[in-house]
């Protein structure tokens, strides 16, 4: 035997195991090179956004009762992407302003009415799908609740294949949020995409709608704000295309010196155009270390007040003197700040976060595993109980399944064999149309160490519910390399790199592809 069979066969014998783990919320990615103190200091602002947005919503809902289009809609929004980056959100608070903004979807179902001044189509309906598309793991909305909101947007659609704000007069529906049909337009077409059969030669309502509207848009002059622009290059996104570098590069041109952006040209920067800029650019892939995007994270810092809030000045469509009530604006440009630093920020990432749950495996059952596997498997639920996640792996790998869109999806990733000190995590996950990315990384120890065992790893991610459909799935494990760990004398599944760097060296990547079935 050689001298690398014996170190082999001893690694073997020794202690070798699996994390298992249950469930993995999406997060941002780790920028230790950042200083700790901006870490800090734009987590803190994180949490004063939302202690703000909770607050003035209360206040709002007490004071007014009823949900909008800010108060309730964009909380329900920042609420979502704060449970899924990690963030602390009690599950009661989420649960009622949900049930609180849904009221105003309560007549969601019914024909369009036809007189004027109720026409138009209900502005957090497709906030509230653009929402769901973003954040693949939110809770507030069920694939029957984004299919009837569709339904309600084929009922809307004007003649002309656009989608209208409101027919009140201008000073009624003040801008940026009511800004131009053109923005309505790309937030309907955007909403109906999970609904477009996959088939291209499928007819449906929903791709002769989008159909509709795409050619209307295509006949229009694009409105020159910041909004309307993030969101042609969201639109891009989500219908698939794969080279956004001259549209990404567009949008860039138009960030100030002050690391903001402003809502039209002649305006200064603000809380609502910078925020919305780079939660759009985080959609389109755009990383958050990126020179531009801290630029953006440095002017939200400094901007914020004491309250959690962002100042913000109203402004009204040509000709319009804008009004003097600012808490909606107020609101929206807080929200639009919070969202974009959570996209953005390179706040301290907690690795053990991700290890609630873990199950360890033993190495006297002999397991190895020199090659990483990725399956779509069934839901969590169904895993008998007294089965560990890896032997449950193994018994699907030996059989198909189906799953439905009422079923919760799910991946497992089982890991290649891996040294003691090495770590792997995941750092977000994306969705564009029917294709779903898990980014993670994979950290190898490259200090001086006695090799104690060797182990490979097996991560279930939720995906949520899916429309029907098919669908691929991505891991792209991106390596990097550390030499120090968080804290000496802690457990193997909490200890985690300190100081990880990344590697010149192509990302692994795995797919595999799945259905899901209707009813």
């Amino acid at each position: 035997m050689t001298p690398a069979d014996k170190l082999r066969t001893i690694m073997r014998s020794k202690l070798t195991f699996a994390f298992a783990l249950i469930a993995i919320v999406v997060i941002g990615a780790p920028t230790r090179a950042q200083p700790e103190k901006k870490a800090t200091k734009t987590k803190t602002a994180i949490e004063r956004g939302l202690s703000f947005l909770k607050e003035d919503a209360l206040k709002w809902r007490k004071e007014r009762e009823c949900a909008t289009c800010h108060h309730g809609t964009m909380t329900v929004w920042a609420m979502n992407e704060a449970k899924a980056q990690g963030y602390s959100i009690a599950a009661e608070d989420l649960a009622d302003m949900t049930k609180w903004t849904k009221e105003r979807l309560k007549d969601i179902g019914k024909p369009r009415d036809t007189r004027p001044g109720w026409s138009m189509v209900n502005s957090p309906a497709l906030m509230l799908a653009t929402m769901a598309q973003a954040i693949l793991n939110q809770t507030s909305f069920t694939a029957d609740e984004l299919k009837a909101i569709s339904g309600h947007l084929l009922r809307h659609q004007e003649a002309d294949g656009s989608w209208a704000w409101s027919s009140a007069p201008a000073k009624n529906r003040p801008p940026p949020f009511f800004e131009s049909d053109e923005v309505a337009t790309l937030l309907g077409a955007m909403a109906l995409v999970p609904h477009v059969p996959i088939d291209p030669k499928a007819k449906s309502p929903e791709r002769e709608a989008r159909a509709k509207s795409v050619a209307w848009l295509a006949k229009q002059q694009p409105t020159n704000t910041t909004q309307a622009a993030a969101y042609r290059l969201l639109f891009k996104v989500r219908a698939g295309e794969k080279s956004l570098e001259a549209d990404i590069a567009d949008f860039l041109r138009r960030q100030n010196k002050d690391g903001g952006w402003s809502q039209v040209k002649d305006r200064p920067s603000d809380a609502y155009a910078t925020g919305q800029a780079l939660y759009m650019l985080s959609l389109a892939g755009v990383k958050k270390d990126r020179a531009e995007m801290q630029r953006g994270v440095e002017y939200l810092l400094a901007g914020q007040k004491e309250d959690g809030s962002w100042p913000m000045t109203r402004r009204g469509h040509p000709g319009v003197t804008p009004g003097t009530f600012t808490v909606p604006i107020v609101y929206f440009g807080s929200t639009w700040a919070t969202l974009g630093l959570m996209r953005a920020a390179p706040y301290e990432f907690k690795h053990t976060a991700l290890h609630a749950g873990s199950q360890l495996i033993r190495g006297d059952s002999g397991k190895w595993n020199d090659e990483a596997r990725l399956l779509h498997v069934p839901p969590l639920g169904e895993k008998p109980a007294k089965l560990s996640l890896d032997a449950w792996t193994d018994q699907l790998l030996k059989k198909k399944h189906e799953t439905t869109g009422q079923d919760e999806q799910w991946l497992i990733f089982r890991t290649e064999q891996l040294d003691d000190n090495d770590r792997i995590w995941i750092e977000r996950i994306e969705r564009r149309g029917k294709e779903i990315t898990v980014f993670a990384n994979l950290a190898k120890w490259q200090g001086k160490y006695f090799r104690n065992f060797t182990y490979y790893q097996v991560i279930a991610v939720t995906l949520g519910k899916l429309e029907p459909g098919q669908y691929e799935a991505k891991w792209i494990m991106q390596p990097l390399e550390f030499t120090k760990f968080d804290g000496d004398g802690k457990a193997v599944d909490a200890n985690f790199p300190k100081d990880e760097r990344r590697v010149e060296k192509k990302p692994t990547e795995l797919r595999v592809s799945f259905s899901v079935g209707r009813k």
